[in-house]
């Protein structure tokens, strides 16, 4: 199934607030379940990230995989607040 069909799928039902926020995605479901895998390992060995820690591989996973990122991210070169905040709730 397309990456379009799979978003079409997820928006049936949804508010606007949650289609936008799905439009505005960084990364797939995939990669943030990869993500969120590694931040779980890294906290159980005892070499868990701090927030700016986490950011700042947010931001350097979405440009090493030539990832659309929104434009604070590249004027920071660190993913923002609100994408750890929407990270974390998901």
């Amino acid at each position: 199934m397309s990456r379009t069909r799979k978003l079409i799928n997820r928006m049936i039902g949804n508010t606007p607030e949650d289609v936008m926020k799905d439009l505005n995605k960084v990364f797939s479901m995939e990669v943030e379940e990869e993500l969120k895998e590694y931040l779980i390992l890294s906290s159980k060995i005892h070499h868990g990230l701090t927030k700016k820690e986490c950011k700042l591989l947010a931001y350097e996973l979405a440009e090493k995989n030539k990832l659309k990122v929104p434009n604070s991210w590249k004027v920071n070169k660190i993913a923002g607040e609100n994408w750890l905040k929407e990270f974390c709730k998901r």
